[in-house]
């Protein structure tokens, strides 16, 4: 709810007993609330670059993590919160506890999307020759390629990486802040990967089980369906399986919100444009048909 005049708006979370009526918990945040996801286990509270998370039962404080990528769209923070873990996207891509597969590994990306990633580069090769040939007209000033250049020499050394997701288990994850680091140990996280290349993620989903996670990036094109395998040792032992490139349009599109129907065999993906696209997809991956979804 809004604080009031005193300080910024909605930054305070009232938490009442449906039984009494009463109020049994308050609690402040010093920036605006974005959004409020809750299960049996954790109460997650998605704030600017940040996320906190509280016991459902007692409310109290069991940790937070600070490392979050923003994202401009309907989702500043957005976040995927199934029955026992949690997904966010993270700023940076830590290679010890990156996890096997994604969107990007070696020889673990699906057919489809090895097709979408080489129409992908093929238009960016043909972009790049356009601009050469206008150049050389006389179209395009003479330093347009080189600033181009120069601008995605610049992104490619920050330090802060856009599509890459983290998934912690509430139920492990120790207390206080959640590291991601080189010298972190890694306690409580599930599987750390690279979901989108390059693209800050705009919205991700769990299917019913929290063994699937549907994510898109903010052009709205393409969304990646991945199936987890966690290891017991560590994040860097999980496989992150890439089964499907669910693709929309060639138009650009906010998504606003994903879900999965009880079943597993269907996506269902609105934006606002007041669109909603319904996909067929297989738990287990390969090609849907008439015998499995009907």
């Amino acid at each position: 709810k809004s604080t009031g005049s005193a300080g910024p708006p909605y930054c305070c979370v009232d938490l009442y007993s449906l039984r009494s009526g009463e109020m049994v918990k308050s609690i402040q945040f010093k920036t605006p609330i974005y959004e409020l996801h809750c299960n049996k286990r954790v109460l997650v509270v998605v704030l600017q670059e940040k996320i906190a998370t509280f016991d459902s039962c007692t409310f109290t404080k069991k940790f937070f993590v600070t490392s979050c990528f923003p994202c401009p769209g309907p989702n500043p923070n957005p976040i995927a919160l199934g029955s026992r873990w949690l997904a966010y996207a993270e700023n940076k891509l830590i290679h010890c506890h990156r996890s096997r597969g994604g969107a990007c590994g070696d020889n673990v990306q699906s057919y489809t999307a090895t097709v979408i990633s080489a129409a992908k580069t093929l238009k960016t090769g043909l972009t790049m020759f356009g601009e050469a040939v206008g150049r050389l007209a006389g179209s395009l000033p003479s330093g347009a390629i080189e600033d181009e250049v120069s601008t995605h020499s610049s992104s490619r050394r920050s330090p802060h990486i856009p599509g890459v997701v983290t998934i912690i288990d509430t139920e492990t994850v120790g207390e206080g802040q959640v590291l991601v680091s080189e010298d972190a140990e890694g306690e409580g996280i599930v599987a750390h990967f690279l979901a989108h290349d390059n693209k800050p993620i705009s919205c991700m989903a769990f299917n019913p089980s929290g063994m699937l996670l549907v994510t898109t990036d903010t052009q709205g094109h393409d969304f990646h369906v991945f199936r987890i395998l966690t290891h017991p040792c560590s994040s860097s032992q999980s496989a992150v399986h890439h089964l499907y490139t669910l693709h929309r349009g060639e138009t650009e599109a906010k998504v606003q919100n994903i879900c999965f129907s009880q079943d597993c065999r269907w996506v269902v993906i609105s934006t606002l444009r007041g669109t909603s696209h319904v996909f067929p997809v297989n738990p287990y991956g390969g090609q849907p048909s008439v015998r499995t979804h009907v």
